[in-house]
């Protein structure tokens, strides 16, 4: 039998906004109620089950958010949107994470985020029901811009771990690690991302 990963009991927060024009917050919080806290409650319920074996499905597309708490001067966290592809035939992952938000007051649960322009395009390789944790295995680069105007080449890792939900549709929750270069400095986060069909 497998364990469920400690990180499921963490509930993420919807995000309110500095400015009023801010459609990265607004979307985030749309795919957090959306994705991210249905599949959450049945994690902690645990009615969503762990893939052991591979599903019948050779591909699923998948949708949800990340929060990461950062190193970087004044962001306690970026958060975002993260599509991914699973493919199931081919043993492959890949997808992308968008729509960066810069958090502050992360230990709130009413936090406080700016838009921010970031990408992180990822990819990886699949192998279900080998452990805790590592269904998915995959690394991605892209770039971010914090809204002080700095410039950062990043890198991830994500690993994780497939599930069924109550509604047989497929899920995805696991850690996502970012490193953030300026050329000047490194800053690092761990976190966690949650998608679903």
């Amino acid at each position: 039998m497998r364990a469920v990963v400690a990180f499921v009991v963490v509930t993420p927060f919807a995000l309110s906004a500095c400015t009023l024009n801010s459609p990265y917050i607004d979307d985030y919080n749309a795919k957090l109620a959306s994705h991210t806290l249905p599949f959450v409650a049945e994690l902690n319920a645990s009615t969503a089950t762990a893939l052991t074996t591979a599903p019948t499905e050779n591909s699923a597309s998948m949708t949800g958010t990340f929060f990461v708490p950062t190193t970087i001067s004044n962001v306690d966290a970026i958060a975002g949107q993260i599509d991914m592809e699973a493919n199931f035939a081919s043993g492959t992952v890949s997808g992308r994470m968008t729509d960066f938000v810069e958090v502050q007051n992360s230990t709130s649960s009413t936090l406080v985020g700016t838009d921010m322009y970031g990408r992180v395009d990822f990819a990886g390789n699949i192998a279900v029901g080998t452990g805790s944790g590592d269904d998915i295995s995959a690394s991605g680069r892209g770039s971010m811009r914090a809204t002080s105007g700095t410039t950062y080449r990043v890198t991830s890792t994500m690993t994780g771990d497939f599930y069924r939900r109550p509604s047989s549709e497929l899920g995805a929750v696991g850690t996502v690690s970012l490193t953030a270069d300026s050329g000047s400095s490194t800053e690092t986060g761990n976190g966690v991302f949650y998608v679903t069909e």
